[in-house]
């Protein structure tokens, strides 16, 4: 393939490495089918490169991300902690109402009966 016919197949959008080398499969040219597999095999290295780095780049912030849920899940032990233990005093306050209203009664009463006496 000459230059003018490949620079030809570049404008009309035949620019990938691989589709370069079809071309050049119906004229092979040792030296051309070998720069065009060199482009291919380095084009490849390149794209596993990238997506090695991008695999560590997203196991970085997946870490971020397991720390991040283990320190809202220790939050939400705590709130529910919070919560049972504000459920249990006003179970506590619940129980007690009845008592105090009782002793408000004897008081007044008390209170009542003392205030007559005098």
């Amino acid at each position: 393939m000459t230059t003018k016919s490949r620079n030809r197949a570049k404008a009309q959008g035949w620019c990938r490495a691989s589709d370069m080398a079809q071309m050049d499969m119906a004229n092979p040219d040792p030296h051309s089918l070998q720069a065009t597999l060199d482009k291919i095999l380095g084009a490849k290295e390149e794209s596993k490169t990238t997506l090695q780095w991008e695999i560590g780049q997203v196991s970085v912030e997946l870490g971020l991300l397991r720390a991040d849920h283990q320190k809202l899940a220790d939050r939400v032990l705590g709130i529910e902690t919070v919560l049972t233990d504000l459920a249990q005093a006003h179970q506590k306050i619940k129980a007690t109402v009845p008592q105090l209203n009782d002793r408000v009664q004897r008081l007044e009463c008390a209170n009542h009966w003392l205030s007559r006496g005098s």
